[in-house]
């Protein structure tokens, strides 16, 4: 959770906008999350170039040969394997903030950072 850093007017018990905005900058949140939107922006555009792509090859090799079965199977297994990933990496930039994401509260057993 964060706590403001400003105090407020003494005149209006309020604190100003201009405040509130520039004391974003003093927060160590805001350096994670700018960290965690950094990693998850490529991240996020490789895990659904190749699961788009996958699917789509793996669903026509399907209809044209049977080839496309086991390119599924592949794509059931690789998926959680991805999921880890995006979570090691959220448990890595957000600490103790995002345990709860993962199932039953714990880290995954293979975090690869």
């Amino acid at each position: 959770v964060a706590r403001p850093t400003s105090r407020p007017d003494a005149r209006t018990g309020r604190t100003s906008s201009l405040r509130r905005f520039l004391d974003v900058v003093a927060q160590p949140d805001s350096y994670r999350n700018i960290a965690f939107l950094l990693i998850g922006l490529p991240l996020g555009t490789i895990w659904f170039t190749v699961l788009v792509t996958g699917v789509s090859v793996a669903l026509s090799m399907l209809v044209i040969a049977l080839l496309g079965i086991p390119m599924l199977l592949g794509l059931w297994y690789v998926t959680p394997s991805f999921a880890n990933v995006e979570r090691c990496g959220d448990l890595y930039v957000g600490g103790d903030r995002y345990r709860d994401s993962a199932p039953g509260g714990v880290r995954p057993h293979r975090c690869p950072l």
